[in-house]
């Protein structure tokens, strides 16, 4: 009989991401003055700028999210981690599109080469699993009835946990089930006739790595172009 899918993923999901506090320094914020922004923010530059500045705060937060319970197996714990990995796997998806409408444009940068590498070859069976998560899990709750349905028909395992709380407080509550259907959705997806735990760790970890990938080249564009928009005309304050 099949492991439990759901059981195996708090062992499997385990990985180390990128670690977000690993300093503490004084606050530093660049400031554009009011007649520059009027100038540029309409530059596509400066879209650009803004529109990688979105998506890496979408990872960069999400991998904070996933970091601050990734080793907590309480219902909470669980729901956050389990959450947090759909949500921003969705998101990530979504970087690397906006990646992807800029790419002629930068292609030549030097900044952009981490993310082009993210967009190739070297990456296909990343991303072949992020949109399938974006498409199916992240962002839809199956109101057509796509995956919940198909993956309960085929839902063998040696337990069922529906529901779980430490409290009676609403936020203390995690629905189990839930979240076993898609990952169980995911494994399904992606078995091919290998072992179900394999399945899993190497969903989780695909996701993890393009997740951190991201953060770093999504940081060094914002510098790289960030760098070559600040010229003499560009007057800002710090703090």
């Amino acid at each position: 009989m099949p492991i439990s899918k759901h059981r195996k993923k708090r062992t499997s999901r385990k990985r180390k991401v990128v670690n977000l506090n690993e300093t503490k320094s004084p606050i530093q914020r660049i400031r554009i003055r009011k007649h520059r922004f009027r100038e540029i923010r309409n530059n596509p530059d400066f879209l650009a700028l803004v529109k990688v500045g979105r998506a890496v705060n979408a990872i960069t937060s999400g991998i904070q999210f996933t970091s601050d319970y990734i080793d907590d197996n309480s219902p909470v714990g669980l729901r956050q981690y389990n959450r947090a990995f759909f949500t921003t796997s969705g998101f990530l998806y979504e970087g690397l599109e906006v990646v992807t409408s800029i790419r002629l444009k930068y292609l030549s940068e030097p900044f952009f080469n981490k993310l082009n590498i993210l967009i190739g070859d070297e990456y296909k069976k990343h991303r072949k699993v992020l949109q399938e998560i974006r498409n199916s899990i992240a962002f839809h709750l199956d109101s057509d009835d796509k995956s919940t349905k198909l993956t309960l028909s085929n839902l063998k395992l040696n337990r069922y946990d529906l529901m779980s709380g430490n409290s009676g407080r609403m936020m203390d509550f995690y629905f189990d089930m839930a979240d076993t259907v898609d990952f169980n959705y995911l494994i399904d997806k992606f078995k091919d006739g290998r072992p179900e735990p394999e399945v899993l760790a190497e969903i989780m970890e695909l996701v993890t790595e393009l997740m951190n990938s991201f953060a770093f080249a999504g940081h060094e564009f914002l510098d790289g172009l960030g760098k070559k928009m600040n010229s003499p005309t560009m007057l800002i304050d710090v703090e």
